[in-house]
């Protein structure tokens, strides 16, 4: 038999987490809900979580800084930040902090997306789209990241990163922002 994947919603609402807690033991999660990023913080050391979601701003503690603190002691559990509002620089902090994703409240159950997006978070295998017109880098990255467990995918120029990029979706993509014959940075914005 296998055993339900474990997931902790962190979010001072109550309605929210309550709300998220019956969607995802509707989808055959076990789910645990903390109202504060303290509170979060030490079910995530007790019990051992799959994924956490966390809201962003909390009272007493943001979810960044519970973020920051759940890293240390559990660096492999994905964390997916979970906001009402639209708190670009948090977000970016988040993610540099290594938050797995963020979105935007309400979440939408009905969309196969979140559910892609949980299963994915708890996969082992990161999936990586390297954008490089120097195939030796490509190659080198390539054996880096395969070795270190993720899935990756190379593209040489713009019009392969965008196609692959619209057929695949990928967790991160490494571009090179100046590369000569086109525009890293476009490509990214596409």
């Amino acid at each position: 038999m296998n055993e339900k994947k474990k997931i902790l919603v962190v979010d001072d609402n109550k309605d929210f987490c309550e709300n998220v807690k019956d969607e995802l033991e509707m989808k055959n999660y076990d789910v645990m809900v903390a109202y504060n990023g303290l509170k979060g913080i030490d079910m995530a050391k007790r019990h051992g979580v799959d994924l956490i979601f966390m809201d962003i701003r909390m009272p007493g503690m943001w979810g960044v800084d519970a973020l920051k603190k759940i890293k240390k002691m559990a660096p492999s559990t994905p964390v997916i930040m979970v906001t009402a509002y639209g708190v670009e620089d948090i977000i970016r902090e988040s993610l540099h902090e290594g938050a797995y994703g963020a979105l935007n409240k309400p979440l939408d159950f009905d969309n196969e997306k979140l559910t892609s997006i949980i299963e994915r978070a708890m996969s082992e295998k990161l999936r990586v789209l390297v954008v490089d017109d120097d195939e030796d880098f490509c190659v080198s990255i390539n054996d880096i990241l395969s070795d270190g467990g993720c899935s990756v995918a190379i593209a040489h120029d713009s019009v392969a990163a965008i196609q692959k990029a619209l057929e695949n979706d990928f967790d991160v993509m490494l571009v090179d922002m100046k590369p000569p014959t086109w525009n890293g940075l476009g490509t990214c914005r596409i």
